[in-house]
């Protein structure tokens, strides 16, 4: 949003031709900027990007009066256009002299930095380079989210990566920030201090091979105000400081079948001690208890293997603050092994994908074997949503009609269900159940009333 010194309703309105048009005089503060600017245009000999800012001034509050909207009215559309539907702001600069000083007064109009997604490449353009300076200077100095892991090695080399990572103003501005190769570590060094949130994904050679071969280069406890950690691949533990992982909001893990992966991710979590978010994308092959005492929002994501043998790595799990559990399955046999113990949970949410098909009764008595003794572990249940197939839905609703007890003081039951296979029978199939829901939630509710 643009930076008025003065707000346009206290300047001086003259009506040059009844009917036509209106000129607003300066008033003696604007006609002192615009000295002031002029003669700082006329000495200045920096950079081009504060020459440009400072011309763009000057006639943003020459050309301002002659907007049929107020500028920041203005600002907003500008706002929804570029960030809500998803175009692109160079061509605003195209329309006319005064959007052109609109837009590039307003800062966050030029955040996004991704030279691929915007224009809808699958390959980097010569042009990119420019792209991103010009993006970089042109939204100076609104933090910026930086990922360039959409783009291919072959072009994103190291060389490349530091020439952006080494232009002016960047790397303090970043708040989020998406790793994927070990070159990218160069966006981490030096202060940070608006930096919130670390993405790490996975690739080889490792992500972090950079930062975990000498951690204090990049003063990761000192100069970054990390609150949230998000890990696709194996942590590397010995990098992150314990001053670090104690001052965490928000931690996402990805065990795989290596004991040794595992181990660092639960021992990170147990250091991670002022956890209000956990995420954990399940791991199989081994388990191990998981507690912790402040986590009080869960989710966990089960990919689905191939071996019906296979062991899960979430299975006892203790959290006496724990408030809400999200869990999205693709077989049950990972809600059977799960088990909740002294952990209060309110709100759960279940997503439940059947992935086989032509054996839908079998498949559906599993799922309902797995979902009701997962219900009867966690009786202070208030809010329950289900995702799943219309067969399982109404299953778990019997199966909550048969037995009073099960979720006695649930307060709000949300059912969504895979239509893809139902056609156009899936709407109504859909809001059938939601009324059944609803009732199931309605005599709930009146057993409460007469306790």
């Amino acid at each position: 949003m643009l930076d008025y010194h003065e707000p346009l309703h206290s300047r001086v309105c003259v009506q040059t031709s009844p009917g036509y048009s209106f000129e607003f005089i300066p008033s003696k503060q604007e006609q002192a900027r615009r000295r002031e600017l002029k003669a700082k245009v006329a000495q200045l000999r920096g950079t081009r990007a504060t020459l440009r800012r400072m011309k763009a001034e000057l006639q943003e509050l020459a050309q301002g009066r002659s907007l049929l909207l107020p500028p920041e009215l203005m600002g907003e559309i500008f706002g929804h256009y570029v960030h809500l539907y998803g175009q692109l702001p160079e061509t605003l600069l195209l329309v006319c002299r005064a959007w052109y000083v609109l837009a590039l007064c307003q800062h966050t109009l030029w955040t996004n930095l991704d030279p691929l997604n915007q224009f809808r490449h699958g390959t980097l353009k010569p042009w990119a380079g420019t792209f991103i300076q010009s993006r970089i200077s042109r939204s100076n100095p609104v933090p910026l989210n930086v990922d360039f892991s959409r783009i291919s090695r072959i072009d994103m080399t190291p060389e490349v990566t530091m020439r952006i990572a080494g232009t002016s103003t960047l790397r303090s501005r970043i708040r989020t920030l998406v790793i994927a190769r070990a070159s990218d570590a160069a966006f981490l060094l030096g202060d940070q201090p608006l930096l919130k949130s670390l993405t790490i994904k996975s690739g080889y050679p490792h992500p972090l091979d950079q930062v975990s071969s000498n951690p204090k280069k990049f003063k990761l406890a000192e100069k970054k105000n990390l609150t949230t950690l998000r890990f696709e691949c194996s942590p590397k533990l010995e990098t992150w400081p314990e001053a670090l992982l104690q001052r965490l909001h928000t931690l996402e893990v990805t065990p795989t079948g290596d004991p040794r992966i595992l181990q660092e991710c639960w021992t990170m979590i147990q250091k991670s001690t002022t956890l209000h978010s956990l995420h954990i994308t399940g791991g199989y092959g081994c388990t191990a208890p998981l507690s912790h005492p402040s986590v009080q929002r869960l989710s966990v994501i089960y990919p689905h293997y191939i071996n019906s043998n296979h062991v899960y790595s979430l299975e006892d799990v203790r959290m006496p603050r724990l408030r809400g559990l999200s869990i999205e399955a693709r077989d049950p046999k990972a809600l059977m092994q799960l088990k909740l113990i002294d952990t209060p949970v309110s709100s759960l949410r279940l997503a439940c994908h059947v992935l086989y098909r032509g054996v839908d009764d079998l498949i559906t008595e599993l799922w309902v074997g797995a979902i009701v003794p997962l219900l009867r572990s966690v009786p202070r249940l208030e809010e329950v949503e289900l995702l799943a197939e219309p067969q399982l839905v109404i299953k778990v609703i019997e199966a909550l009609g048969k037995e009073p007890s099960l979720c006695a003081e649930l307060r709000a039951f949300t059912v969504g269900v895979f239509t893809e296979r139902l056609g156009e029978e899936g709407a109504a199939i859909s809001e059938e159940l939601k009324d059944i829901a609803a009732a199931v939630v309605a005599q709930r509710l009146q057993g409460l009333s007469t306790q």
